[in-house]
């Protein structure tokens, strides 16, 4: 029972890494849902990482220059 609540709680985590990232992008750059969203895929399959993992670069990099 521990180890699926720690995988729920770990997905959620990821979601809200994406789903911040994608209103950072929108607000910034003026973009809808779906273009960050398309956005955070190509960056992921550009940079061969995930998109969690892209996700919390840009938030990293955009939280930096503020």
């Amino acid at each position: 029972i521990g180890s699926g609540l720690v995988g729920s709680e770990m997905c959620i985590r990821d979601r809200n890494y994406i789903r911040n990232a994608k209103f950072l992008l929108m607000e910034r750059n003026y973009l809808t849902e779906e273009e960050a969203h398309k956005y955070l895929q190509k960056c992921s399959m550009d940079n061969g990482t995930n998109m969690v993992e892209t996700a919390q670069m840009i938030l990293t990099l955009l939280f930096d220059e503020t």
